[in-house]
């Protein structure tokens, strides 16, 4: 088994830490290097310091030092029975892998210190060639792989299709949210029987999942279906992004699948995008689910990258 080594020490990120900045500037520069484009450095830097900036109370970070000069950082928290990296980092060198391999370790010893560790989630990008993925493997986290798909809107038209049978389409309202939450659980939960092993998950990330969906979504595009009794059983949704638009969630009750209620939901919402001036849509499914996959493609769909990013969960 590979050895990691490294003459680094670790320390929780304060205020003095003045020289952050300096690996601030490495890490947008790496950044322009890696995307190739105008905006990309400054985006990254933006993005990891609206991190570090969280850094009091349930979230923190630690940094890694060579002498007094800081190397790398990674930020965490806790989120009720999740344990959460939120951001890593680590500037060039011979033992990058090894410094975010100490890193990581430091976090996972923080966070079982803060709370019984039941589960810890990666919530930052992993390539498969990337410095991080070896650490996080050596560590035991397992990467679920997701499928990056996208479809273009410039020149398609959408039908208005009809209701599917016993529902009313509604635009959504917060009077939803719980009932929301539920339908999540009955699709992801372990116990809820999802068709794909790999998108089942602890009823703790389904219940963060639906308030980040709820917190999240663009009110403009997202709708729901529901039963005369005003039942929820299905729901699309949308977050924007400056000029992105993405399908968070496209979610339909056990009882109303093959009803066409995914297709009323995604064709609606694709239009409304469509007549908002919106070039593309896009979303990712679990690898392994091959159902989901082939669905969107027939809606239009088009697979553009594989990204190891979406899961990494240490065993129990």
């Amino acid at each position: 088994m590979r050895k990691f080594t490294t003459d680094c020490t670790v320390a929780a990120y304060g205020p003095g830490i003045t020289p952050i900045d300096a690996l601030l500037d490495n890490l947008e520069k790496a950044a322009v290097r890696h995307w190739g484009r105008d905006g990309a450095g400054p985006a990254e830097r933006s993005w990891y310091l609206e991190r570090l900036a969280r850094c009091t109370g349930a979230s923190r970070a630690l940094v890694a030092n060579r002498g007094t000069t800081p190397v790398g950082f990674v930020v965490y928290h806790s989120d009720g029975p999740v344990d959460v990296l939120d951001a890593l980092y680590v500037h060039d060198g011979e033992d990058r892998q090894a410094v975010a391999k100490m890193l990581l370790e430091e976090a996972v010893r923080a966070l079982a210190a803060m709370a019984p560790c039941r589960e810890i989630e990666n919530w930052f990008y992993v390539w498969p060639d990337d410095y991080i993925n070896e650490p996080l493997t050596h560590l035991g986290f397992r990467v679920v792989q997701r499928l990056n798909l996208s479809m273009p809107l410039r020149g398609r038209t959408f039908a208005t299709l009809p209701c599917p049978d016993g529902t009313s389409a509604r635009p959504w309202a917060p009077d939803f949210a719980e009932a929301l939450e539920s339908l999540l659980l009955t699709t992801y939960a372990r116990d809820g029987g999802h068709p794909n092993a790999e998108d089942r998950q602890p009823a703790g990330n389904v219940t963060r999942r639906a308030r980040e969906l709820i917190e999240g979504h663009d009110a403009r595009f997202s709708q729901v279906l529901t039963t005369e009794s005003f039942r929820l059983v299905a729901a699309i949704m949308i977050e924007t992004w400056e000029d992105d638009f993405i399908v968070q969630e496209l979610c339909v009750a056990p009882t109303h699948r093959a009803l066409g209620c995914g297709r009323f939901l995604m064709h609606g919402a694709l239009r409304t995008i469509a007549e908002a001036g919106g070039e593309s849509v896009r979303l990712t499914v679990t690898r392994t689910n091959e159902t989901a996959r082939q669905y969107y493609e027939r809606l239009g769909f088009q697979l553009k990258a594989v990204v190891p990013y979406a899961s990494l969960a240490l065993g129990q």
